[in-house]
């Protein structure tokens, strides 16, 4: 078993040989982090231009907490790496970005395939379903002339025979007159009907049939035959059977045949006959395949990127006495270990994130807002109003609806950017306390100072928990405001949609494709509500790496100023020595 393995492994190896030659030189340039932080690691930093406006400038900036503003913060973090990291890491993360936004918009594109293809799913079902009603009490009749026992029964009950007519139509049922006085005297026979039973449980339910089952237990086997020759009777019946046939290739069942004539032939129409075919089996397959290539770049360009501004911030940090000037000069900057280690990750793969969802949500509102538009016109005779029509009405309230959960989760969550932030700076504090007691173990024990350190443990993370509980609270009324507004792009195309169904210019297929494509359109420009908190600790996260980096440069600025003043020393004492020769 051993040697066959070894021998499959050689042959696979052998046959991917050309593959892995072709992969390798790809896989060194645009994916390994490891390039991208040898780069970062060995950037070389230029002494900064000496100037008193540059030093007043530096000196006021490195002397706060926060920055005066967020969008510099931000700014001045995602510029190093683009602007600062050589053309070759350029170019690489480029390919990387274009690689992700390409599939992301094919991605898109195959989701507006499966909202078509939802509509025809749900327009075949509905014809389905009326065919079925529209031969059902035929069937029953001539099945009911095998079972004397369900014949007795329905005859007795011309109630249940009713209600097993239209069964499964629960609504159907429930709006009719003779059903409506039956279930007044059986209030429980709503709630039955309305979660659509299976036919055994409307017999052994059904009031005044509970002492003939329970006199002849083989009336409930008979039932069971009913129900099963009365689904067979309807499911050959060439209409169905047809319906049948198309739900089936809606799912898919041409799918690998489809492919399979792709691959052998080779042939342009074939593979485009193949990408395109509507079935799920394919959208699902082109999403799936599109979504993992887009993931990948998007993760690798996030790496490529933390691994330079480690390295890059590190060396800064290590470069002239910085680290230094950092802890004696410039003290309001804590835990620069911790910025180092922890900020980079966070921002560059928040930034990545929110770069490429931010351009897919452009993608996927230039993809759904045409049909959005086409779609969602409405006259508002329908509501009761005018004989008015208003064109792409679905988009303008799509667009309303976005604006106002927009306005009402930044007034809600407004205080979560400072939060997040003083959080880290609290986690930070705790962090280094701990460290710090692990660092000067020896000298703690020698002078018994044990519960000193833990006092200090204890403060530095009670403001941690106190943070948790304003972060909780903050983060709970978000909660709570998606949950009251959020969900409501659910619920509006159904109850526009269904003032147009009923004046029959809709069918369930278009009220199913208008929803899916209101969704798409309102998630697109809710993109601030859909990425709040991830958006926040970006925010809170950049303008702790930009202090940082502002007290780097000022500790950087002060050592060039001092060499400069030291070089000039010399010159004059040169000058001097000269002059007296």
């Amino acid at each position: 078993m051993g040697r066959a393995s070894q021998a499959f492994r050689d042959v696979a190896n052998i046959a991917l040989w050309p593959l892995k030659a072709a992969w390798q030189p790809i896989h060194a340039t645009f994916l390994d982090p490891h390039v991208a932080l040898e780069r970062g690691w060995n950037y070389q930093h230029k002494p900064p231009k000496l100037s008193e406006k540059k030093r007043k400038e530096l000196m006021e900036t490195s002397a706060l907490d926060v920055p005066r503003s967020s969008l510099r913060a931000v700014w001045g973090i995602l510029s190093p790496y683009w602007t600062k990291s050589g053309w070759k890491e350029q170019m690489a993360s480029a390919a990387l970005l274009a690689t992700s936004l390409l599939m992301t918009w094919y991605a898109v594109q195959v989701t507006v395939e499966f909202g078509q293809w939802s509509g025809l799913t749900t327009n075949t079902l509905v014809q389905m379903f009326s065919a079925q009603s529209g031969i059902r009490s035929d069937m029953i009749t001539e099945v009911m002339a095998n079972f004397p026992s369900i014949s007795e029964a329905l005859s007795d009950f011309p109630t249940l025979r009713e209600i097993i007519e239209k069964f499964p139509d629960s609504s159907a049922m429930i709006g009719d007159t003779d059903i409506q006085a039956f279930m007044a005297d059986n209030p429980e026979w709503r709630e039955i009907l309305s979660t659509n039973p299976s036919m055994e449980e409307i017999f052994s339910k059904f009031p005044a049939l509970q002492e003939r089952i329970e006199t002849n237990p083989e009336f409930m086997n008979e039932v069971i035959a009913f129900r099963n020759a009365l689904a067979e009777r309807l499911a050959s019946d060439p209409t169905v059977n047809g319906h049948v046939e198309n739900i089936g290739r809606l799912v898919g069942s041409e799918y690998f045949s489809n492919w399979w004539e792709a691959i052998s032939t080779l042939k342009q129409d074939a593979i485009q006959k193949a990408w395109e075919a509507k079935d799920f089996l394919n959208i699902l397959t082109k999403f799936l395949g599109m979504s993992i290539i887009s993931y990948k770049a998007t993760q690798y360009l996030a790496l490529r990127w933390r691994a330079w501004s480690t390295g890059y911030f590190t060396n800064k940090w290590m470069n002239n006495k910085a680290f230094h000037r950092l802890k004696n000069e410039f003290s309001n900057v804590d835990n620069p270990d911790q910025r180092i280690q922890d900020d980079p990750s966070i921002f560059t793969s928040g930034a990545v994130t929110i770069i490429t969802a931010l351009l897919g949500a452009g993608m996927t509102f230039a993809a759904f807002a045409g049909e959005l538009w086409s779609m969602g016109s409405m006259n508002l005779s329908n509501f009761g109003g005018p004989n008015i029509d208003v064109p792409g009405a679905m988009f303008w309230l799509s667009c309303i609806y976005a604006a106002g959960l927009t306005a009402i989760t930044a007034a809600v969550g407004w205080k979560l950017p400072g939060i997040d932030r003083a959080q880290q700076h609290m986690e930070a504090n705790f962090r280094s306390n701990l460290k710090a007691a692990h660092e000067f173990a020896d000298q703690i024990a020698l002078n018994e100072g044990e519960e000193v350190q833990l006092d200090l443990v204890k403060k530095s993370f009670k403001p941690v928990v106190t943070n948790s509980i304003r972060d909780l609270d903050v983060n709970v009324r978000l909660i709570a405001t998606d949950a009251l507004f959020g969900n409501l792009t659910i619920a509006i195309p159904k109850l526009v949609g269904a003032a147009t169904i009923k004046g029959g210019l809709m069918s369930m297929g278009g009220l199913q494709t208008l929803g899916y494509a209101f969704g798409r359109v309102t998630s697109s420009l809710t993109f601030i509500v859909n990425r709040f908190q991830q958006l926040s600790k970006m925010k809170a996260t950049a303008q702790r790496i930009y202090m940082l980096d502002q007290a780097l440069e000022a500790a950087h600025y002060i050592e060039a100023e001092k060499k400069h003043e030291s070089d000039l020393a010399t010159q004059e004492y040169m000058s001097g020595i000269g002059n007296t020769g």
